[in-house]
């Protein structure tokens, strides 16, 4: 897919309005290429490339949804937010441009993926596409999700469940319904594509809480292990990956996924 050299591409089209300050641009391209394992656009190439679609017609799909990833990564670390100095041992957004720089760049990463949208599909695919990703990525989805989070302190296990669905595994349903979109699927194997998206996303975010298991510092209460045990969690990250494997014997449409479902092993083996 060459997701580098076609995202840094979109960077320098943008950079071409010269009226605004070239630091501002810098500033986008710092956050947007600080590293990560770009996971949701690893999603988006092998569901695609099961499905046999072009590596043309996914970019623009992965493009987006990093796009929407970094937005909430740069204004989840602003001083109102999460107040994070580091992310990926570099120094946070905010902290080397500015709050300002943080907000404003925030909100031009999230517009800039649905232009991205808008410049690569047309018709009922773009409108579909426009739907999923205003729904995974706003209140119904991460925006949702991060409200819980910051403003949610005593958690039963459903506030933990529905902070964990709608701030990681919204993004997750997206990655994996996408590319359906694109190749026209039918309702049915969409909604099971989105169940393996929602079901990986889940069981991500809960090996993220069990890694996170020995970060003693005041944000203790954030994680699930405050209210679950360890061996109970692992129970709830099995579920997740007997779920996935169910949604995938419904989807005949996918003709090589040896690759996707390698894929998922390899995360679900972080913790096994």
């Amino acid at each position: 897919m060459d997701f580098k050299r076609r995202s840094k591409e979109y960077f320098s089209k943008q950079a071409s309005f010269k009226i605004l300050p070239a630091r501002f641009y810098d500033s986008l391209e710092y956050s947007f290429f600080s590293g990560g394992k770009r996971v949701r656009p690893k999603c988006i190439e092998l569901v695609g490339g099961s499905l046999e679609i072009a590596s043309k017609k996914l970019f623009p799909i992965a493009f987006a949804i990093e796009l929407v990833h970094t937005y909430s990564l740069v204004h989840d670390d602003l001083p109102s937010m999460d107040d994070d100095t580091y992310r990926r041992e570099k120094l946070t957004h905010h902290k080397k441009y500015g709050e300002a720089s943080a907000v404003l760049a925030g909100d031009a990463l999230l517009t800039l993926a649905f232009q991205v949208l808008a410049e690569n599909y047309s018709g009922n695919i773009l409108k579909a596409l426009v739907q999923e990703l205003s729904h995974c990525s706003g209140v119904h989805g991460m925006v949702g999700g991060q409200v819980l989070d910051c403003l949610t302190k005593d958690r039963s296990l459903e506030i933990f469940e529905s902070i964990h669905y709608l701030k990681t595994a919204k993004l997750f349903e997206f990655s994996f319904v996408s590319p359906g979109i694109v190749k026209g699927l039918s309702d049915f194997e969409r909604f099971e594509l989105k169940s393996v998206g929602k079901n990986l996303g889940l069981l991500f975010q809960l090996q993220d809480d069990l890694f996170d298991e020995d970060k003693k510092d005041e944000r203790v209460e954030e994680n699930i292990l405050s209210i679950v045990s360890k061996s109970e969690l692992n129970k709830m990250i099995d579920t997740k990956k007997n779920e996935i494997e169910q949604s995938f014997e419904k989807l005949r449409s996918l003709k090589k996924k040896d690759r996707l479902i390698e894929f998922i092993d390899v995360v679900f083996k972080r913790t096994h």
